[in-house]
């Protein structure tokens, strides 16, 4: 069964990585991925608007947003520096 609802996991099931990024991510997300959703949903819903269906009161909401676009974690990893993750790795890890 597919669930149209985005859940965010408690905050004791995050990976270390992310608690260690967490700040990072946040603010990545303010501030590149938020405007995005903001042009894209404005696109949308005018659109919806276009085709005279505005009466069903439709439009793109977060939920959707976050549901369609469920691999930002992916983007956001890909957009940590290597030098950062590095850090991560040594401080963290057994790895040499």
């Amino acid at each position: 069964m597919i669930s149209d609802e985005y859940v965010i996991p408690d905050r004791t099931q995050y990976p270390l990585a992310f608690k260690y990024f967490e700040d990072d991510i946040k603010n990545l997300i303010k501030v590149k991925i938020l405007p995005m959703y903001k042009g894209l949903a404005r696109e949308i819903n005018k659109k919806i608007e276009e085709k005279g269906i505005s009466t069903l009161n439709l439009s793109l909401n977060l939920r959707q947003f976050l549901h369609y676009f469920s691999d930002i974690p992916e983007l956001i990893i890909k957009s940590v520096p290597r030098e950062i993750r590095r850090e991560f790795v040594l401080e963290y890890t057994n790895i040499k």
